[in-house]
């Protein structure tokens, strides 16, 4: 009987630990969106790493390609970079960032990301 109650006891601080980590491992990797507009050829990705896995704190850069299309022609490359600092929030999943409030919903069941309206597939 003993070893049963160990056993039970055990087993809830290892279902209790993989909810606690799970989303969060999955979050880091590089995420990718292409669309493509009548104005504009947009190839974006995210990258997302962990700063301090206790503080829940990822660094995020921002990369940015794009092509104008201007009266049907598509245009040279053009590359625009940012990067930035956010908080997970376990409860609703999603990272935040206070300076500008930009916020990106993580999805762990397709682990995609999504801000501004895009959604970003992991691809890493």
């Amino acid at each position: 009987m003993k070893a049963f109650i160990i056993s039970v006891v055990l087993m809830a601080f290892l279902l209790i630990g993989c909810k606690q980590n799970g989303n969060v491992s999955n979050l880091e990797g590089t995420y990718i969106s292409r669309t493509k507009g009548e104005y504009a050829i947009n190839d974006d990705t995210l990258i997302v790493t962990s700063l301090n896995s206790e503080a829940r704190s990822y660094s995020i850069s921002s990369k940015t390609g794009f092509q104008k299309i201007r009266n049907g022609k598509t245009l040279g490359k053009e590359y625009k970079e940012d990067s930035w600092s956010a908080i997970w929030d376990e409860n609703k999943e999603v990272l935040t960032e206070s300076e500008f409030g930009r916020k990106i919903q993580f999805r762990p069941s397709d682990e995609t990301l999504i801000w501004n309206k895009l959604v970003f597939k992991k691809s890493k």
